[in-house]
């Protein structure tokens, strides 16, 4: 029986990423790039072409740990949770006991969600 060896993916880093733009930059062969993260050629040309993102979260601080940008399907319902968030660790630290800020957030997280939600069964039923 014939062995079948196959390649298993390899995702980059934001760091990583952000090497490959410069090595790129610096007009390093893709080929070269690429053999040295042990990658197919195809990855560092997505990359090059990508160059604007991986700059721009590079300069957002996005975590350069990360391999994969996965974002949710609610970004409006993401935003909101992260303030609520945001503000219940303030709160926290701080020490404080007002909680308004924190149920007015709450009440529009849940109005927020449970529109998509109508949304989401009005375009299933409407398919």
């Amino acid at each position: 029986m014939a062995s079948t060896t196959t390649n298993k993916r390899k995702a980059l880093s934001l760091t990583v990423r952000m090497d490959v733009v410069k090595r790129l930059d610096s007009n390093e062969s893709q080929a070269s790039i690429a053999k040295s993260y042990g990658v197919h050629p195809s990855s560092i040309s997505r990359i090059m072409k990508q160059k604007d993102q991986v700059i721009e979260d590079w300069q957002n601080n996005t975590n350069p740990d990360r391999k994969r940008k996965r974002t949710g399907k609610a970004e409006d319902v993401e935003e909101v949770l992260l303030r609520w968030f945001t503000l219940q660790s303030y709160l926290e630290a701080a020490g404080c006991d007002n909680y308004e800020h924190f149920y007015r957030l709450t009440d529009q997280l849940y109005a927020t969600s449970k529109q998509q939600a109508v949304q989401k069964t009005m375009k299933d039923f409407f398919k």
